[in-house]
């Protein structure tokens, strides 16, 4: 039996979908370069609310890695940063937008 299930992710509002026998689509969705910066920016904001010096260093020092993460477009890497701060800040907008940049999952 041939499998005939379509999959599609993220946002593709507005998009051509082609389908039909034999039919492969690839399409890549750039994220918006604002929508990154607001997000890195709303948890930098974040970031300089924590009150304990220590914690606020390494947290600032895991949002550089998360960065460098999603400049490289590595996901891999994003990971370990991305928990550090969401176990420091918690599910907070900024955390949802960055989770978004990378794909992951809040749940």
């Amino acid at each position: 039996m041939i499998d005939k299930s379509i999959n599609v992710l993220g946002n593709v509002q507005q998009s051509n979908l082609n389908t039909g026998k034999n039919v492969k689509q690839t399409m890549i969705i750039n994220q918006d370069i604002d929508t990154a910066e607001k997000a890195f920016s709303e948890v930098n904001e974040d970031i300089t609310k924590i009150h304990d010096e220590g914690k606020r260093k390494l947290a600032e020092y895991m949002a550089g890695q998360l960065r460098e993460a999603y400049n490289n477009n590595d996901s891999e890497k994003a990971k370990e940063p991305f928990g550090f701060l969401r176990g420091i800040l918690g599910d907070v907008g900024s955390i949802a937008s960055i989770a978004s940049l990378f794909g992951f999952s809040l749940i």
